[in-house]
Formats: structure tokens, sequence, C-alpha cells
């Protein structure tokens, strides 16, 4: 006969729903570097790139989880994750090639585009 599940007063439901905004910036202000739009900006020189900035842009993740006890497992925790939900393309950003990642930079953006993850966690 198989084990039911535990009484709803144990179990739970979470969700939450995260947004990242960034506002428009300069990209590298230490080393330094200028573009076009920047004061001292000359092509002559190699402190000076064709694109020191980024635009502003917004990505938004989901993540839910249900937990609950089962049997002799005192918490089992179904979970599920999409990251960049509205799949938003990366732009051009400086430091992309150090990062192993082709023209951006992924401390600024998702590189991979709409990823997902699901697991199950468990205590005894």
């Amino acid at each position: 006969m198989p084990e039911s599940i535990a009484a709803p007063e144990t179990s739970c439901i979470c969700n939450r729903l995260l947004g990242r905004y960034f506002t428009d910036s300069i990209i590298d202000k230490n080393t330094p570097k200028t573009d076009p739009t920047q004061d001292g900006y000359n092509p002559l020189l190699n402190t000076s790139i064709t694109t020191n900035r980024t635009s502003s842009h917004f990505t938004m993740n989901l993540t839910g989880s249900y937990a609950f006890s089962l049997g002799n497992i005192e918490t089992l925790e179904v979970f599920g994750t999409i990251d960049n939900v509205f799949d938003k393309d990366p732009q051009f950003a400086s430091g992309g090639a150090s990062f192993g990642v082709a023209s951006t930079n992924p401390i600024y953006f998702p590189t991979l585009g709409t990823t997902y993850r699901v697991g199950v966690r468990m205590e005894f």
C-alpha cells in the first residue's frame, strides 16, 4: 500500500518572482576606457573603445517549490526555476571575451537566454 502524503498543515507552497533592473551605465570606469560619448575619446589611443555603455534593461526570474512530508521522509521539496522568463537577449558589453562568453558580460546580462532548473531536496 503506498504511503500517503502528510496533512496539508505540514506542506508549504512557495513562489517567488524576482525582477532585476539595470539603469544605463558606463561599463569600465577603472581602466579608464572612453567611447565616443565621453570626454577624452581619441580613436588613436588604446584606451578608446567603440562602446563603453550599456542601455537600461530588465530581466525576470520565477521560482516555485512545494515542500511536504512523505512517510519516513521528514521533508520532501520539489522545486523549479525559470531564469530570464522573457528571453531578453544580452547586448554587447565589454569584458565578454575575458569571461569566455561571446561579446557580452555575464555580470550585467543573462548570457544563455531562458534557462530552466528542476530538482528535489529531501531531509530524513
